[in-house]
């Protein structure tokens, strides 16, 4: 090979370094990322998971990882998910520094859903130090306090959910009428509300204390479903059992007695087990004469109904034709409708209801609201619909709730003979 020759492939070589060096080259469709990002913005997982792949010849390579990761990591696939991510944190691209804040934002989600507390504390703190002027000043709080939280959780050891055989539990019935299950700490036996709509397993300080978990010293503030903020700490249970299910480093949030407790009613709850725990089950059968099934080999379902965000999950509901989004709770008695609902809707509901004021219960107590109470309403999950009655409508925006069409309760669960909630197919059917 002469030296022309070299020389120019030499500069070829240089110049496809380069290249690769500044990240994706490929032009970037602007009108497409628009969409995509107001479908994020706006909780519409479904819709962009639909259309994502059609789109994919449409998006820079960069982009493209972005939007996989996204997806993976709402439908409950945090190892993909931290693929997609991690090649974009390691090598440089051509995305903006707001969307590298939602990398990490999910990244850090993606850990904690793996129970890998430190990566996520250490995710968390470039959050935090790098990527703070693209954070909202109340959002940076609360970003600042959950690194306090991954900080104390850095040295606990993962969850870890043992599961031998098929499990049947009948649920115990309380006085809100909400499904109790017994936990087993070895020095005594309690009864918690099952719930998927709590994002971290909730106990009683007392009840802690009596169980023999080991209470953290970091304190946290955790939004309930009114909106209202309340002081809480954290606890580790080292092991738990819930009938033939052996649970290992279970994380609850630590609530004064009071905030669990309803005295007027005579109603207080000890303890919740929540998403984290539920998840590790990973499916789930819920029947209406109050059975939680557990197989313990899952099954495959067609359905891509079932979102998670963060530690909420969330199920897509028809109304009217169109999908909206709303986390499923089975530990609320009734279904709730948010702001979001209200402005899809809002000529509708303001011709034919007028304001007026009801309460929400929720951890910390009662809270008074100004809404609307819609007479009836038909919802579909999919293929299966039920009529609700006298749903409660908050126009309002709260804390917590994100850009959430509503909050599913039992008052739709219970018109079904079972609700199957598959975490590791992402689906929920109603039978």
């Amino acid at each position: 090979m002469n030296m022309t020759k070299i020389k120019q492939t030499l500069l070829y070589t240089i110049l496809f370094t380069l290249l690769l060096s500044c990240g994706d080259t490929k032009e970037i469709n602007y009108d497409i990322i628009e969409e995509f990002s107001n479908l994020e913005h706006n909780q519409s997982y479904f819709t962009l998971k639909n259309i994502i792949d059609k789109s994919k010849l449409n998006l820079s390579s960069d982009y493209y990882k972005y939007y996989n990761g996204l997806i993976y990591n709402v439908f409950n696939d945090a190892k993909k998910s931290n693929k997609y991510f991690k090649s974009l944190i390691e090598k440089p691209n051509s995305l903006p520094d707001s969307l590298m804040k939602n990398v990490y934002y999910r990244t850090v989600a993606n850990h904690f859903s793996l129970f890998e507390y430190k990566k996520a504390y250490q995710n968390q703190k470039i959050l935090v130090e790098k990527y703070s002027n693209y954070i909202d000043s109340l959002t940076l709080v609360d970003a600042k306090k959950n690194l306090g939280m991954y900080d104390a959780l850095k040295n606990v050891e993962k969850q870890r959910l043992i599961k031998n055989k098929d499990v049947l539990i009948k649920f115990k019935k309380d006085k809100a009428g909400l499904s109790n299950l017994e936990v087993n700490s070895g020095l005594k036996k309690v009864d918690f509300i099952f719930d998927t709509g709590a994002s971290i397993s909730v106990i009683q300080e007392s009840q802690a204390i009596e169980l023999g978990f080991n209470i953290l010293n970091v304190d946290i503030d955790a939004t309930a479903i009114t909106g209202k903020k309340i002081k809480s700490k954290l606890a580790i249970a080292k092991e738990i059992r819930i009938n033939n299910l052996t649970i290992q480093n279970v994380i609850f949030l630590v609530f004064k007695d009071k905030d669990l407790s309803f005295p007027s009613a005579n109603y207080y709850i000890k303890g919740i087990i929540g998403y984290p725990v539920i998840r590790a089950m990973e499916e789930i059968h819920l029947t209406n004469n109050n059975e939680l099934f557990i197989p313990k080999k899952t099954n495959l379902y067609p359905n891509k109904n079932l979102a998670i965000d963060e530690r909420t999950p969330i199920v897509e509901v028809i109304y009217e034709n169109d999908s909206l989004s709303f986390s499923l709770d089975t530990g609320a008695s009734s279904t709730i409708l948010y702001n979001s609902f209200y402005e899809k809707n809002k000529k509708k509901i303001q011709s034919i209801y007028k304001l007026q004021d009801f309460k929400l219960v929720g951890v910390g107590g009662n809270e008074k609201m100004k809404g609307y109470i819609l007479d009836s309403l038909s919802l579909n999950i999919g293929g299966k619909s039920a009529i609700l009655n006298n749903v409660k409508l908050n126009p309002e925006e709260i804390g917590g709730e994100g850009h959430l069409d509503g909050n599913l309760g039992q008052d739709y669960i219970k018109q079904h003979q079972k609700m199957i909630i598959s975490f590791k197919e992402s689906s929920v059917i109603f039978k």
